[in-house]
């Protein structure tokens, strides 16, 4: 080597080292950014899961200007839940604060699909950067967004109680039967619901008096029955709204007999979510199928309070202390038209989690009619296809003795309710009454 070329390989290793030395210290900043980018990410999926789940809580979707029972409408619900959900986890050490500079905002219907039972939510934050500075590269900017939706849940439908009803219609005759031609009314429709009286309830009497017409729908809060315990009283002979869910084959915890019928049909009304069960819309196979019996001793045990049993009513038997009416006592429906426990864990927007909530199949009243034959009647058991899953709150249990005969038929509340299951995206609440979130972007 000639004595004039010494030195140029440490000069060269030394400007290398500073060369690595600006990639690595380029690269701690853009870990930073990254990690900056993820924490908002989180912020911005928690806020706009938080506001879809308002459109599931209220069942209207963010076009709907009337007011929920907070007072205000389902839009500016979604939206408040979203930016106070979006900004409860730190980023960057810091939770976000718009007056800090830092940008969160919400929107539903989404801005992007116009989406009205879709929240999106977006989230910027100015970071300073470290040694990007020596290049003039002070802060950056880092954005995040997020977009969900509350969905219909149609498929492989989670924790549904062994009733099914059919969609309430106009009894023009006033038979108490379904005839063909009657109207029907589902799915609901815009308006519908408007200008109608609530049905009131009394639990000294066990009854409502004068049913507003407001029952003839499926409307927050009407009244319906969900399981019939007198045959002169029902839609057609022969059904009482009991499922066989046991066919079906679900897998339950063991001790659980699925295939004795009255023992099975009670674990199913007080346990719906402890065998996996999931059933679709449009499932012929295995059918659900409509039970011939009246099965009243497991209803009332599995509904009715402990003040059903022994005098003055004298129920034989005895109170079932995990019957829905005894797990959520003292329960209420309020006059903002939406349930009230004085459990605090089912207070406010978890309402949908008190045992007295439940989660049923409907279907089209005609099912049982076949070129005007009563094909239900003729067979003793038929079969259907859900219209839709729906949500109650029970309200109550109706017991009475003709004669030998003890009846116990249980009425319940409508009401929009969370779920558990699958289904495609939805434009609206309108015939969905059971209501799922989940992110899609």
């Amino acid at each position: 080597m000639k004595r004039r070329d010494r030195g140029q390989v440490l000069v060269l290793v030394a400007l290398a080292i500073f060369v690595l030395l600006g990639f690595a210290a380029l690269g701690i900043d853009v870990g930073y950014m990254y990690s900056v980018r993820h924490e908002l990410q989180r912020c911005a999926d928690a806020g706009a899961l938080a506001g879809a789940s308002a459109i599931r809580d209220y069942g209207k979707d963010c076009n709907d200007l009337t007011q929920n029972p907070n007072g205000i409408t389902t839009k500016a619900e979604a939206e408040l839940r979203a930016i106070d959900y979006a900004t409860r986890d730190d980023v960057a050490k810091y939770r976000l604060n718009t007056v800090a500079g830092d940008i969160v905002t919400a929107i539903c219907p989404d801005n992007v699909t116009n989406n009205p039972m879709r929240v999106r939510v977006d989230v910027q934050r100015t970071v300073p950067l470290f040694f990007a500075r020596a290049i003039g590269w002070d802060t950056a900017p880092i954005t995040a967004f997020a977009v969900a939706e509350a969905f219909p849940v149609s498929q492989k439908v989670k924790c549904v109680v062994p009733w099914g009803i059919p969609a309430p219609w106009t009894d023009t005759d006033g038979d108490g039967d379904y005839d063909p031609g009657e109207q029907v009314h589902y799915p609901p429709t815009a308006g519908e619901c408007d200008g109608m009286s609530v049905t009131e309830w009394s639990y000294t009497s066990h009854d409502n008096g004068a049913r507003s017409v407001r029952d003839q729908y499926l409307c927050q809060g009407s009244l319906q029955t969900l399981k019939i315990a007198d045959p002169h009283s029902q839609m057609t002979p022969g059904n009482f709204l009991a499922l066989d869910l046991a066919a079906l084959n679900p897998i339950c915890p063991p001790g659980v007999n699925v295939n004795h019928g009255a023992n099975f049909m009670q674990f199913m009304i007080e346990n719906s979510c402890d065998c996996d069960l999931g059933i679709n819309l449009g499932d012929t196979l295995p059918v659900v199928t409509t039970e011939p019996g009246n099965m009243v001793g497991p209803t009332l045990q599995a509904v009715a309070p402990d003040s059903y049993f022994g005098p003055p009513l004298g129920y034989p038997g005895h109170a079932d202390t995990d019957s829905l009416m005894n797990q959520d006592p003292g329960a209420y429906w309020g006059s903002d038209n939406m349930p009230h426990s004085l459990n605090p864990d089912w207070q406010g927007a978890n309402f949908d989690k008190s045992p007295r909530i439940v989660r049923i199949p409907i279907y089209h009243p005609d099912v049982t009619y076949n070129g005007g034959v009563n094909t239900l009647a003729a067979a003793g058991k038929t079969s259907y296809q859900p219209l839709d899953f729906v949500g109650f709150w029970v309200q109550d249990i109706i017991y009475t003795k003709v004669g030998s005969n003890e009846l116990g038929t249980v009425v319940g509340r409508y009401i929009t309710v969370g779920g558990f299951g699958t289904g495609e995206a939805g434009e609206g609440p309108a015939g969905s009454p059971v209501l799922n979130i989940r992110l899609v972007e």
